[in-house]
């Protein structure tokens, strides 16, 4: 009896431990029929989702990387524009409405920047240098409340970014991340309570010089004089990087001399940024970056941004241009040059007479520019598959040029010749040069639109609405999309993340506000001073 009544719950435990594993046995031929109905599902629209992408046109698959990663531009004068054009009276610009119809000046307004899908902007807040010594600090602090007003009027559009992660929080919002940045030295005013004063207004990035020296700094003016006023930065200037990688602000070296750029990259321990510069070795104005500083950027892992201005990118004004570099060697052994009337229309020559230009096709010409010589110019024999818009076009349509002894093809194919606009080229030739110098993981977009006047843009980059032109060509000339969604914006947030860690480790190091005043015989310029601080 009592083996029976033992081998019973035995018995239960075998049946329930059988029932166990045919549940889990027929729960794992479940999950696998699942599986294998989300596969035949799943590949097939995997599938389709490819050829879909094999056949988006260019333009297409550049809205696409714009509408799945943020777009930052990251110099953006529009607070300028406003200060000079509608004297800050934000009331009375309505930046909903296309502005081109009534108020024509501005490259800028929510209808165009929502059309070019841009995410956010380094709004930068401009203190010209005649205001240096005299109300530099109260126009910063006027351009700041400027700023933080439009983000305040218009609450469906702009959204005030103060860290980096803010910037995909936008995104997603489908807000415009608004960053404020001040684009002059001299706002500061040679104090770093001022500093500290304007990153708690939320001011996240600095330009340490603009077109003037501070007492503390040398702007790029200075970097071809043989006795600049300070060699680079002061023991000041110094300590203005040292609180800026303290606060967690980003040092935007565009505008300053050469051994600035040395000074403040060997200074620094967060990356830096240049937010509107190209290449010097494609343009040689000074307010370009040379390789050797490039070189050293990449290694503080720092981001290059380049602008749409003619004047250091296309080289327009530029009148010291024997080293200037105006080819570049593709991939496939072609050199290419962009469409720069300065040095292809002789548009900014004052050696005209030795300028022979007919729109015959197929003739040849001798052509002189104040940059070198350029022989054997042709013009395309069917310069109506072209279509380029704009004046002097036979001159636009350029088929083969010599330079030295090197041939350079223009639109070997009709389709090469979709760029909407001449001066398009070259901001794809100093994207090109960069990425071949330091790769694509250094370089970023800084328009610098409103800061001057419209003829300074290329035809296709005009305004705020074209960003995906520039990605469209990029992606012609086999720029990738992991590249291109680095360039957009995820290499500046990589950037301001890093700025702020280092910020965090100081912080947990223990470092403390830098209290140094500059020295007295640094500021014999400022009359305006009392010495009471």
């Amino acid at each position: 009896m009592a083996d029976q009544t033992s081998s019973a719950p035995a018995s239960q435990d075998s049946s329930t431990a059988s029932l166990s594993k045919t549940r889990i046995l027929l729960a794992v031929l479940a999950m696998l029929a699942l599986a294998g109905l989300a596969a035949a599902i799943a590949v097939p629209l995997a599938n389709k989702a490819r050829a879909r992408r094999q056949e988006e046109t260019p333009m297409e698959q550049a809205r696409r990387i714009l509408q799945e990663v943020p777009m930052v531009d990251g110099h953006n004068n529009l607070p300028s524009r406003l200060r000079m054009d509608a004297n800050q009276l934000l009331q009375t610009v309505d930046l909903r409405q296309d502005l081109r119809v009534i108020y024509d000046v501005t490259e800028n307004d929510i209808p165009r920047l929502r059309q070019g899908l841009s995410s956010a902007h380094m709004w930068a807040a401009k203190m010209t240098c005649d205001s240096q010594y005299r109300d530099a600090v109260r126009r910063g602090f006027t351009q700041v409340d400027l700023i933080k007003r439009m983000v305040r009027m218009y609450p469906a559009d702009f959204m005030l970014v103060t860290e980096a992660d803010g910037i995909m929080e936008a995104f997603e919002q489908n807000k415009i991340g608004s960053i404020i940045t001040l684009e002059s030295g001299h706002a500061i005013d040679s104090s770093l309570a001022l500093l500290r004063m304007f990153y708690d207004l939320g001011v996240r990035g600095l330009t340490l010089t603009w077109q003037c020296s501070t007492p503390w700094a040398d702007y790029d003016g200075e970097t071809r004089n043989p006795n600049p006023p300070h060699n680079g930065l002061t023991e000041f200037g110094k300590l203005v990087v040292k609180e800026m990688n303290r606060l967690g602000m980003i040092v935007d070296l565009s505008h300053v001399s050469d051994k600035v750029m040395h000074d403040a990259l060997d200074i620094s321990e967060a990356p830096l940024h240049f937010s509107h510069s190209g290449a010097y070795a494609i343009c040689n104005t000074t307010r370009n970056v040379k390789d050797e500083v490039l070189l050293k950027m990449k290694e503080k892992d720092g981001i290059l941004m380049i602008p749409f201005i003619d004047d250091f990118i296309g080289c327009r004004s530029n009148t010291d241009t024997d080293r200037v570099k105006l080819s570049e060697k593709e991939k496939d052994g072609i050199l290419m040059i962009p469409f720069i009337d300065g040095f292809i229309g002789c548009r900014a020559n004052t050696n005209t007479d030795r300028v022979q230009l007919s729109e015959v096709a197929g003739q040849k010409y001798y052509h002189y520019t104040m940059g070198g010589w350029i022989g054997s110019l042709r013009l395309r024999q069917e310069p109506d598959r072209c279509r380029l818009p704009g004046y002097r076009l036979g001159v636009r349509l350029l088929h083969k040029v010599t330079i030295a002894t090197y041939m350079i093809e223009l639109c070997q194919e009709p389709d090469r010749c979709r760029l909407p606009g001449y001066r398009l080229g070259v901001r794809l030739l100093h994207k090109n040069y960069v990425r071949n110098l330091i790769g694509a993981d250094y370089l970023g977009i800084g328009s610098g639109f409103d800061c001057c006047t419209r003829d300074l843009f290329a035809e296709g980059l005009e305004d705020a609405s074209t960003y995906p032109a520039l990605f469209a060509e990029l992606l012609r000339r086999g720029w990738t999309e992991e590249e291109l969604q680095k360039v957009a914006g995820l290499n500046l947030i990589r950037v301001w993340r890093q700025v702020e860690a280092v910020r965090d480790r100081l912080a947990a190091e223990g470092m403390t506000e830098i209290e140094d005043l500059i020295p007295e015989e640094d500021t014999v310029d400022d009359t305006c001073r009392t010495w009471v601080d």
